[in-house]
């Protein structure tokens, strides 16, 4: 699959705007650069040419060009490693004018070189995938899935909780660690119950498809059981403090909800600004209880006057962490070489069947940084950096961008499916920006859509001719999305 006409001079163009903002950064990069909020110029500028190619393509293919999967992986840049210094979350007394100077660079590096990976002939999306995303999954049978999923997904905390209502409910109003369903880093056989919890991702997209499917939309009563199993499974697993999941779950619906429709309008698209910043402030919230509970917020135990980050969307310290590691490696600190990428692809593999299984990436951040009992992350960009300098940088932009471009050409296929899978891929590919293992987890999301989407979609099919006039009727009524 060859690479849309245009796409060659957008890509061009937009790397040669995003080396110029590099180095427009690194000249703006203040003598005093540590105090809070000293580095606003500088970052806004990368983040400014960051966004030069989501323009160009909404200027050559319109607003739907902005759903270019690649897209997404540079404004996931702005968010998981500049939005820090953008806001001046905290100062870089910690950091050396060098180390700042050279993370700066480093993010441009990698960024320019991700619209360079869709030059590289694309080959769509995996057989299973690309099989479900032509199933037709008329209301009935959408609403099926998210019944499906939702079992399979809550079983994965009653089973620990035994499925005793009174203790389930406890635990949402606990701290994350004392649930009846938390373990430990390191899981046994409980983490097999733990893959169960993949199924609930995917439920927020999936009512979006069940509300779009119904003929009566918010009268029929499928749409609001829909609504609240989803508010449910999210309810479960912000408790745990995942906020990164809990904004996969409800960005792709966002998306999905979005992307639905043949044109964008004003209205729709301030809706879904105003959703995401609904979505920002949630994590804000669960950032602040997630140590204390529920129980402990209501009781006074922390109030928002006591959140240290109150007034800011608090991410992760990415940027000071991608800073440090450039300092470590390799003058102080030898490259991992490959145990960082195997590690992440042997996650999957659970470790009561491998107890020797590698427990980390060949080295420790916070060990190096002189911190203990904390897990540190500095982006995927971070990662790649550690594995084998700029030169892994390098290559991880261009296959990123290359992976990017073969999951958008997912958008020419026209079913309301294909959709749910596209949605749920994008924000895949953004959360997997703060590390190579969230690729790895939050595509267990798209692979559970693809089982029960398959799954679903045969039964009705096995039973075409028992459907009923209203179902029929229903599964008459599909937007066709116009091919991006």
């Amino acid at each position: 699959m060859r690479p849309l006409p245009g796409d060659a001079g957008v890509a061009l163009a937009g790397s040669a705007i995003i080396a110029a903002g590099g180095v427009l950064a690194v000249a703006l990069t203040p003598i005093d650069y540590a105090p809070q909020g000293a580095m606003f110029l500088p970052a806004a500028v990368l983040a400014m040419s960051l966004l030069a190619i989501p323009l160009m393509r909404a200027l050559v293919e319109g607003l739907h060009g902005l759903l270019h999967a690649e897209n997404l992986l540079l404004v996931a840049i702005i968010y998981w490693v500049l939005l820090d210094l953008l806001q001046g979350a905290y100062p870089l007394d910690e950091l050396g004018r060098d180390d700042v100077i050279a993370a700066l660079e480093t993010i441009a590096v990698f960024a320019l070189f991700i619209p360079l990976g869709r030059l590289i002939p694309a080959i769509g999306a995996p057989r299973p995938i690309a099989r479900a995303a032509r199933a037709d999954l008329p209301v009935q049978n959408a609403f099926i899935a998210v019944c499906l999923c939702f079992a399979l997904c809550i079983s994965s905390y009653g089973i620990p909780a035994r499925f005793d209502p009174a203790r389930m409910i406890d635990g949402l109003f606990q701290p994350r660690f004392a649930a009846p369903w938390s373990r430990g880093d390191l899981g046994g056989w409980d983490a097999f119950i733990d893959h169960l919890a993949y199924f609930g991702y995917v439920l927020p997209a999936a009512t979006v498809l069940v509300a779009t499917r119904a003929k009566a939309r918010w009268a029929d009563p499928r749409v609001w059981i829909s609504v609240t199993l989803t508010a449910i499974v999210c309810a479960f697993i912000a408790q745990s403090g995942g906020r990164r999941i809990i904004g996969m779950m409800l960005g792709s619906g966002l998306l999905l909800w979005m992307i639905l429709k043949e044109r964008f309008s004003f209205v729709r698209t301030a809706v879904v600004a105003g959703g995401a910043v609904g979505v920002l402030s949630l994590l804000q919230f669960i950032l602040l209880i997630r140590n204390v509970g529920l129980d402990g917020f209501l009781s006074g135990d922390v109030g928002l006057d006591d959140f240290e980050f109150a007034g800011q969307f608090h991410v992760d310290d990415n940027f000071l962490r991608l800073a440090q590691i450039i300092h470590y490696f390799p003058d102080v600190v030898e490259y991992v070489g490959w145990k960082q990428i195997y590690y992440v692809l042997v996650r999957p593999i659970p470790r009561a069947l491998w107890p020797d299984k590698p427990i980390d990436a060949g080295f420790s951040l916070p060990g190096l940084v002189g911190k203990s009992d904390v897990s540190l992350s500095s982006s995927i960009i971070g990662e790649l950096y550690a594995s084998y300098g700029i030169a892994a940088v390098v290559l991880g932009a261009l296959l990123l961008g290359w992976a990017a471009a073969s999951w958008t050409a997912l958008l020419r296929e026209r079913s309301e499916n294909a959709r749910v899978l596209y949605c749920l891929g994008l924000m895949v590919f953004f959360v997997g920006m703060r590390s190579m293992q969230e690729i790895i987890l939050m595509t267990y999301a798209v692979l559970a859509w693809t089982v029960v989407s398959l799954v679903t979609s045969k039964k009705t099919g096995a039973r075409s001719g028992a459907t009923t006039p209203s179902e029929r009727d229903d599964s008459e009524q599909k937007c066709e999305p116009s091919s991006s």
